[in-house]
């Protein structure tokens, strides 16, 4: 991320302008490299700093118990279970969970050498939920059957499946509940739809391995890597999950109490509604989440590989984000102009925005230019062209969204699609932001003079070279300096006129 943990360097650099003493050099944790023990040895280490710096002699009980393993146990509830999984859901999260189902799936492309792209169909029951275009659905993924069952097979002391059961820390001499997970649930609901058991263990974690091995060989090398920040950083690579960490080192014997107790939380992924509501039905667009590590072992994403694997006709826990936000929304005036600018799987909420603007012609409404630029690899990738070409004046074949729509054919979008393709064999590399540069005039004209919106969707280097294309117009269309294009563009932020949602 370009701000990667800014807020704390800004603070760290100010307090240093200003005089004050630094206890501990200023350390960034990444999630993807183990945050959470990064933090933990780093507050240590201030903890034990702070004490020389103040010159206070704290107990030594104190001081051991900053070393001592966390103890974990089960309780369980002898009452009957009354809340539904997605109940369970709801309260842990704090979000109101409800079933989706998945109606069709469709492949958006046919390159097999590519990552697949898919649109995902959802119906849903709930009345009391809507959502306008723009809006994003977050859904809860299920934790493969396979691993599951094999995590269930490595650890001792198994709750009963029956049972709700609540994970407790000894703490102070007290057994407490344990702050971040779910208490009074099903054994197998936790393992399933809680725990995340793809996370690759931290060296907190390899260090309870090393502790539980009763092999030699097993043990010294989990040692290793629990105490090497560089050995460990190396095998971070292989993003081996916690079951096959344990098939690595089989002599591995554990409570799953402990185990679960060192295991961080599943979070809903998030995703941008691809459509505009017609009845209790939305799509997705969903960039398939698959690689292979150095060594060729196979990964793939646990949310985007429900989506591919599930049943037509059966559900996933979800929630509808932000349903009254303010953020990435459509003019609340149609005839305003708007820009739409994504990559892949960023075309997402932009089928919602010419949806709705569709619609809003159909009823009479005076809608204004609708432009899309688009980036791609292939022109095989050029994802919903016929769709859009069925909404603008300037195609009259039928396809599927007027057939959707049952519009007559003399009321269609003043609607443009531009294409960037950046891998079509015998054409020059093109990306979205060189659509922005050679459209400038175009772009300036609308925005600026014409009181339009410009929507960003994608990746965050995308977004940021969009964003510098777009300072470049202001600064040549706009006679501006480079700090008054900036701040032009900041206010039009504000003004919700230069919207981005991007993403990782």
């Amino acid at each position: 991320y370009p701000k990667f943990a800014a807020f704390g360097q800004h603070l760290d650099t100010s307090y240093d302008i200003l005089g004050f003493q630094r206890v501990l050099r200023f350390e960034a944790g990444d999630e993807l490299k183990d945050q959470r023990g990064s933090f933990n040895k780093w507050v240590k280490k201030l903890f034990t700093a702070s004490l020389k710096v103040l010159e206070v002699q704290a107990p030594t009980s104190y001081l051991e118990s900053l070393s001592a393993k966390k103890r974990f146990k089960w309780t369980l509830s002898h009452k009957k279970q009354s809340k539904s999984l997605n109940e369970c859901l709801s309260e842990f999260h704090g979000k109101v969970a409800q079933d989706f189902t998945l109606t069709k799936r469709s492949h958006l492309h046919k390159e097999e050498k590519e990552p697949k792209t898919l649109q995902v169909d959802f119906s849903f029951d709930n009345s009391d939920v809507s959502y306008d275009p723009g809006d994003h659905l977050s859904i809860f993924p299920r934790n493969e059957t396979r691993k599951v069952e094999y995590l269930k097979s490595r650890m001792n002391n198994n709750p009963p499946s029956d049972k709700l059961v609540t994970l407790q820390v000894y703490h102070d001499g007290f057994w407490e509940n344990a702050e971040d997970l779910p208490s009074e649930v099903l054994f197998d609901d936790l393992l399933y739809y809680f725990l995340d058991i793809n996370m690759v263990p931290s060296q907190e974690m390899m260090d309870v391995f090393a502790n539980a091995a009763t092999d030699k060989k097993d043990k010294e090398t989990l040692t290793f890597l629990a105490q090497d920040d560089v050995s460990y950083q190396e095998w971070l690579e292989e993003s081996k999950c916690v079951c096959e960490t344990l098939r690595d080192f089989e002599s591995i014997s554990l409570n799953s109490a402990t185990l679960v107790g060192y295991l961080t939380v599943i979070k809903p992924r998030r995703y941008s509604i691809a459509s505009s509501p017609q009845g209790r039905n939305l799509s997705l667009v969903v960039g398939m989440v698959e690689y292979q590590t150095k060594t060729g072992l196979t990964k793939k994403g646990l949310a985007t590989g429900n989506l591919n694997d599930m049943q037509i006709r059966t559900s996933l826990p979800g929630f509808i984000k932000y349903a009254n936000k303010v953020h990435f929304r459509l003019p609340e005036d149609p005839s305003w102009p708007i820009i739409m600018i994504g990559a892949g799987s960023g075309i997402a909420p932009f089928r919602g925005f010419w949806m709705r603007r569709f619609e809003q012609q159909q009823d009479g409404y005076e809608v204004g230019k609708t432009i899309l630029y688009f980036g791609c690899r292939k022109k095989s990738m050029n994802l919903f062209k016929n769709e859009t070409e069925s909404a603008s004046k300037s195609n009259q074949s039928l396809s599927s969204l007027r057939w959707m729509m049952q519009c007559s054919d003399n009321k269609l979008l003043d609607f443009e699609r531009e294409v960037a393709f950046s891998r079509e064999p015998g054409q020059p590399k093109q990306y979205v932001q060189n659509l922005i540069t050679k459209d400038a005039a175009k772009i300036y004209d609308l925005w600026q003079k014409k009181g339009g919106y410009i929507y960003i969707c994608g990746k965050i280097q995308m977004a940021e070279e969009v964003g510098q294309a777009i300072i470049e117009t202001l600064t040549h269309l706009g006679n501006m300096d480079k700090a008054t294009a900036t701040a032009t563009l900041e206010d039009m932020r504000k003004l919700g006129r230069y919207q981005e949602d991007i993403f990782g």
